[in-house]
């Protein structure tokens, strides 16, 4: 009924799907149980000033050399967006992380062109955009 390649895409599929999902609700239940009714309030509290609790709660990574204007704004909107989901990560990192699992996807496609025979060359490439699509789609998830 199924192809060998095929099943193995849709069970590789389902394993990345499951395991970020996994992954995302065990930080999100983390990040959530730890995370105080007002951060700013225990700061003053604990005897920080007004521009050291400003410094502590607003915290920007480091951009950079971009020169494009585009470029930074997606870095600060990926930035704000990684801290207030409070993921202490900086955007180039989710980019390699990104890239590490798009490329680890893709081998595992590529064995399953190598062992299916056939048009090899369409067969990487479809594995390998189809590898970055799942990486980027487990990760925007």
């Amino acid at each position: 009924m199924f192809s060998t390649p095929l099943f193995l895409y849709i069970v590789i599929f389902a394993a990345v799907l499951v395991s970020g999902q996994l992954v995302l609700e065990r930080s999100w239940n983390n990040a959530s149980r730890m995370k105080r009714v007002n951060r700013r309030l225990t700061l003053l509290e604990s005897g920080a000033t007004q521009r050291q609790t400003y410094a502590a709660l607003v915290r920007q990574s480091n951009i950079g050399n971009l020169t494009d204007d585009r470029l930074k704004a997606l870095h600060k909107y990926v930035d704000r967006m990684l801290r207030q989901a409070d993921l202490q990560i900086t955007p180039a990192r989710l980019g390699l992380i990104t890239l590490g699992i798009a490329g680890a996807v893709w081998v595992l496609g590529v064995l399953a062109a190598i062992s299916s025979g056939g048009a090899f060359i369409i067969n990487v490439l479809s594995a390998l955009v189809g590898a970055c699509v799942l990486a980027l789609v487990g990760v925007a998830v």
